[in-house]
């Protein structure tokens, strides 16, 4: 359990007792060893403070905690169970997995990168952000070529001839058998790293690859989705498209260096600030017709959700109010950072637990954002820069 279970616990002006906290990481411990992607939906729905949708899941959570301490509060403890949830998010996100993966972009999606009313642990959104931080850069190594010295044959030959000198069989048994397996040994040592360096190259390709693509679409300024230069655009439809081509081209958790692609191509928008209301007007409806993400986590994703509702037919206002009782929003304006950060996170975390299903599942899921889970897509020059 992180050293930092009982400051949380302060934190949310609940003072626990030694047992208690033993206890309730006991409960956490048992839980967590069997999570889902559902489960950790619910975690951080609870964390968040977003209604839950499988109830199930945090009756379960409850029985760990009773199985622990039969004086667990199982009403009215819904600051505590905040503050549980929290630690169990984070206790997960110890062992790096796709699982845990998945549950730090749920994590940072979810809390809306400051325009939903903050959780009551920011240090969870610090630890996640952490998580996804270390977890890029482990994705995008590139690791070094393993060196390969050969076999020096020249005294085992000399055996050989000696043995064979003799005349005797039995003599040059021990020497042939050794060479042998001496030979033998160096073949398999030859094919283990030439697969190693396989893989290797084929990491590198990948990350080169996606590196290659980034560079272009940055350079070139153009919407992959709409053909337009960014600069052209309404800065909230700008906002959208940036956060949403960046995860397109890329894997998840996305590059650490997302922000600065993202702040690049929208330099002409950067100190824009605008509010719900005028973000959903800036979106092309042509464009919205097309959105079509998956529905099961959407209201862990509030821009996406935003966005959806309105391609479902909810008029703008309507989707708007909505949105707002879900972040807690005081329509203050938001500068476009924000945004583009959120859809980004957004789009990359609705992209990951699709795939993320595809291999748990071995079965075809809805994705948000179709990309192959192995290949990435090359880009052609942009039709400006072509000679």
């Amino acid at each position: 359990m992180n050293p930092s279970f009982g400051e949380w616990y302060r934190k949310a002006k609940i003072q626990p007792r030694s047992e208690d906290l033993l206890a309730r990481s006991k409960a956490i411990e048992a839980f967590t060893k069997k999570v889902d992607e559902t489960k950790i939906a619910e975690l951080v729905r609870c964390f968040v403070g977003v209604a839950p949708k499988e109830t199930s899941v945090m009756e379960g959570f409850t029985k760990e905690l009773l199985a622990t301490d039969a004086a667990f509060p199982t009403e009215n403890n819904t600051i505590e169970m905040q503050v549980l949830c929290g630690a169990a998010l984070a206790s997960i996100l110890e062992q790096p997995s796709p699982l845990a993966d998945s549950a730090a972009l749920m994590v940072n999606s979810a809390s809306a990168g400051g325009f939903r009313k903050a959780p009551i642990l920011p240090n969870i959104v610090q630890l996640s952000s952490s998580y996804l931080s270390g977890r890029s850069d482990a994705l995008r190594k590139i690791d070094t070529r393993r060196k390969f010295s050969g076999v020096k044959y020249d005294q085992l030959i000399e055996a050989v001839k000696s043995a064979a000198a003799t005349n005797s069989a039995i003599q040059l048994q021990q020497p042939l058998e050794t060479i042998l397996k001496t030979m033998s040994d160096a073949i398999n040592n030859v094919a283990v790293v030439a697969e190693q360096t396989s893989q290797m190259l084929e990491r590198a390709d990948a990350v080169l690859l996606e590196e290659s693509n980034v560079i272009w679409w940055v350079f070139g300024g153009h919407s992959r989705d709409v053909g337009k230069r960014f600069a052209a655009l309404e800065p909230g439809f700008a906002a959208i498209l940036a956060g949403k081509e960046l995860a397109d081209l890329t894997r998840s958790p996305g590059p650490k260096a997302a922000p600065a692609y993202l702040d690049k191509q929208l330099n002409e928008h950067r100190d824009k600030k605008l509010k719900l209301t005028e973000l959903i007007e800036q979106v092309s409806k042509g464009w919205l017709k097309e959105f079509k993400p998956a529905k099961d986590f959407l209201d862990l994703a509030p821009v996406s959700f935003l966005l959806s509702s309105v391609a479902d037919g909810l008029n703008s206002a309507a989707a708007v109010q909505l949105a707002k009782r879900q972040l807690a929003n005081r329509s203050k304006p938001t500068s476009i950072v924000v945004f583009r950060s959120e859809k980004h996170m957004e789009a990359g975390s609705l992209k990951f637990r699709s795939l993320l299903r595809v291999l748990t599942a071995n079965a075809v899921a809805r994705r948000v954002f179709p990309l192959p889970a192995a290949k990435f897509v090359r880009i052609s020059f942009p039709s400006c820069l072509r000679a």
